[in-house]
Order: C-alpha cells, then structure tokens, then sequence
C-alpha cells in the first residue's frame, strides 16, 4: 500500500496544494489529467524518482525516502512512455535488464535470470522476438518488450507511463488486455493517461489531477462523471454504456 499524506509535487517549487492519497495493494490505479496536468510528475513522485515538495510518502509503512535503491527496485517497476536505445540490443537482452536490482554487485545473470525472462516473454507472447534487434520492434512490440523487463525485475508494483501513447489501434488493445491481465494476476498497477476510456475500462481507482494537485479520487463511475470530464478537458464529454462497459465521447459543439 502507498500512502501520501499532505504532499505537494513539483520540481523548482510546488505545483498545487496539498493532498492525501491512499493506493491499496493488488489494484489497478488509474491517474488521469489533460497533458501538463502533473500526471507524471505525481507518480514519479509516489516511486521515490522526485521528492515531494512537502509530505510524507509510506510504502507498506516504511517511509519511501529511507529506502534504499535496491529496497526500491523491489517494490517498483517503471514503464516509460517509449525507450529509444542508441546500441542494437535485443529484445531479450532488453527484457534481462529487469534483472539487474536481483543480481548482486560484479555478477552476471545466470540459468535462473534466463529462465524468468524466457518465462516472461513467453507469457507475453513475445518470445519469438527474443532475438530481433529492439530498435528494428514496432512500438507495440517495444512497449510490449518493455513491460516484459518490469515482469522480469519481480516487483510488487508496476508503474506505466500512459503505456498506449503513440500506439495503432491494435497494440493499443493489445497493451490494455496486457494490463487487465497483470491485475488479475494479484500485481499492483499504477497507469498514467489522457484517455478517460481508458481508465473506465482498466481502473479499480482513478486519481483525477488537475493543476498540479488531486482534484478528484475513488471509484471510476464515481469520479469520472461526464460534469467532471467535461470541466477537467473543457470540451463537452458524453458516457455511454456499450454492452455493459463504460466508454466516454466528445460531444458536438453547438
């Protein structure tokens, strides 16, 4: 469980008010904003990579600023929006980066490091890329590569940085199920976006940040309301039921 209490994020200075947050274990959380919103300053703050401008921030009760790097690595995953990489590595060499915080100083990986990637890229139906250069993937499958490394590490909570961003339609779906999968399987899941339909479809609890500051927190068909899209993007948002799913639309201007 990730506890904020009284926190303010920002970098120089804070970029909104104070607020408290409570994400629970084996959920999916979903933080949601318009672009420039402080999504991924919130998050990156909530996994110890920025300090809050104010606050205290618990990761099942230790305080997260007392832990190591290598406590830190076992507790978090982080998938970034895309990952360009200058060297030809492979998707799996990629993937057995994960391992890194698991291998003790001056060691190479070893059978089981190989096994828990084969495993892992199997279980993403990724493993005949193992061998194809990352930097020649599709970026459905880079994106797909790159959750794989954060399955790899073994963390408790993966966090994904708006993981459809500049995706087709199709590995969009495909990157979505993915994520629906994780949480069935008992993993915690934080996911950053723009796309309220995503979030009705993926989260158990949704984070609305609005100007640097949590203007809304609770259950999807709580918070995202059409009233509370249709003042957090300022553009008309219509919800709509499509075979017992919630989905949202823009409405027409008049």
């Amino acid at each position: 469980m990730i506890e904020a209490k009284q926190i303010t994020i920002g970098y120089q200075a804070p970029l909104g008010l104070p607020f408290n947050l409570t994400l629970q274990s084996g959920h999916c959380h979903v933080i949601i904003g318009p672009n420039g919103s402080g999504k991924t300053t919130l998050f990156k703050t909530l996994i110890g990579l920025i300090k809050p401008q104010s606050g205290v921030i618990t990761v099942n009760g230790s305080a997260l600023n007392h832990l190591s790097t290598h406590a830190r690595a076992h507790l978090f995953a982080y998938v970034p929006q895309s990952q360009q990489q200058p060297f030809p590595y492979t998707a799996e060499e990629m993937v057995l980066m994960g391992r890194t915080g698991r291998i003790k100083p001056f060691s190479v990986p070893g059978q089981l490091d190989l096994k828990i990637v084969k495993e892992v890229m199997e279980h993403l139906e990724i493993g005949a890329l193992a061998q194809s250069q990352f930097t020649e993937l599709s970026g459905g499958q880079r994106q797909m590569t790159l959750i794989a490394r954060a399955l790899a590490q073994e963390a408790q909570i993966i966090v994904l940085d708006e993981p459809t961003s500049s995706l087709d339609f199709g590995n969009e779906v495909r990157v979505l199920h993915t994520i629906e999968r994780l949480t069935e399987q008992g993993l915690t899941v934080i996911v950053s976006t723009h796309n309220p339909a995503h979030a009705l479809q993926l989260a158990d609890t949704v984070t609305v940040v609005k100007n640097g500051s949590v203007s809304g927190f609770g259950l999807p068909r709580d918070i995202l309301t059409a009233p509370a899209l249709t003042d957090l993007y300022e553009t008309p948002v219509r919800i709509i039921d499509i075979d017992g799913l919630a989905t949202c639309i823009a409405e027409p201007k008049a």
